[in-house]
């Protein structure tokens, strides 16, 4: 790897944490909205019953599963998936990953 090379491998990583502490991709960070009836992508993610969420189109069910990185953002994240899943239909998957979506 030339020098080139290194300096913008650099800046991409820097301005990758710039990102991150400005409120974008928290490194580590998951949250998905899993379909009822199927398992977590994860082992040991929280998930709140009272965020259910629903297609309005065919009445397909969700819960958020989060982990303790995401869980500042349920209320943001839990918004974000009932988007996704009302722009799926009638598409649905069993899980819908949230963590490499940005965070404004």
């Amino acid at each position: 790897m030339n020098n080139a090379d290194r300096r913008s491998k650099l800046c991409a990583l820097s301005i990758e944490c710039v990102f991150c502490a400005a409120g974008g991709i928290i490194s580590g960070m998951h949250a998905e909205a899993v379909k009822l009836g199927a398992r977590p992508s994860k082992f040991g993610l929280m998930s709140d019953a009272h965020r259910a969420m629903n297609c309005e189109e065919c009445d397909a069910r969700y819960c958020l599963h989060y982990d303790s990185d995401a869980e500042g953002s349920v209320t943001h994240w839990s918004l974000v998936a009932k988007e996704i899943i009302m722009a799926h239909h009638p598409h649905h998957t069993d899980i819908v990953v949230l963590d490499r979506l940005d965070k404004f």
